[in-house]
């Protein structure tokens, strides 16, 4: 044979195209959560913190002789 395109060299051959349209579109289904769950992540850490007025740094910090 010819230096030509060999198709049995090329993957795939065997490959189920339903299979492949199915692990796509699982694919595309997986990054769109990723994507909404790092945008939920970004929105909730801009949001101010609620911070308690009633704690000071001393109720932190631990007694000397322990």
């Amino acid at each position: 044979m010819g230096s030509g395109i060999q198709p049995y060299a090329i993957p795939g051959a065997d490959f189920d195209p339903d299979a492949v349209l199915a692990a796509a579109n699982a694919l595309r289904s997986g990054g769109g959560a990723v994507r909404d769950a790092g945008a939920d992540v970004v929105s909730t850490a801009a949001q101010p913190q609620q911070v308690s007025a009633g704690l000071e740094v001393s109720d932190f910090r631990a007694p000397a002789n322990r």
